[in-house]
């Protein structure tokens, strides 16, 4: 519920709605959708989502394999329509989990793994007139799906 609420507030009190937005720009442009988030682990293998802020702006995103690939504690971010097809998608690693190289005391580089309680990050999408949601999921090690949050879009 808590989540919820804060999302409603952060989302749909943003300056600018979905569809004026996407009506500020050029039609004959390639738009993408940039999606701002913030991580929060809550419990130890919990998460909360919520929707710091977006812009539809004219800019032609690239899908990548990347941008679909699964890894562990992955967060998917899905763009779909009102009958909950998916249009667009894309995989980022967790932002709350950073790996990184550093130097031992023998003077070698060590691979360090290093957990953060919460971390924003951003998502970059291709825009599509019939995109009504935005659900944010996170992986497991176990290549499991948890619903983190669901965002629907005015």
């Amino acid at each position: 519920m808590r989540l919820s609420l804060l999302a409603f507030v952060l989302f749909f009190g943003s300056q600018q709605s979905f569809s004026q937005g996407v009506n500020n720009l050029p039609a004959n442009s390639m738009k993408t959708i940039f999606l701002n988030f913030h991580l929060k682990e809550v419990s130890t293998g919990k998460n909360e989502v919520a929707l710091i802020d977006f812009d539809v702006v004219s800019y032609h995103t690239k899908e990548f394999a990347s941008m679909k690939q699964e890894v562990n504690n992955a967060i998917l971010v899905l763009l779909k329509n009102a009958d909950g097809e998916i249009i667009a998608q894309q995989t980022v690693s967790s932002p709350i989990i950073e790996n990184l190289e550093v130097p031992s005391q023998d003077g070698n580089i060590q691979a360090v793994t290093v957990a953060k309680p919460e971390a924003d990050f951003s998502v970059r999408l291709p825009f599509n007139q019939t995109a009504r949601k935005v659900e944010v999921y996170q992986l497991d090690a176990n290549k499991k799906l948890t619903q983190l949050a669901t965002f629907n879009l005015q």
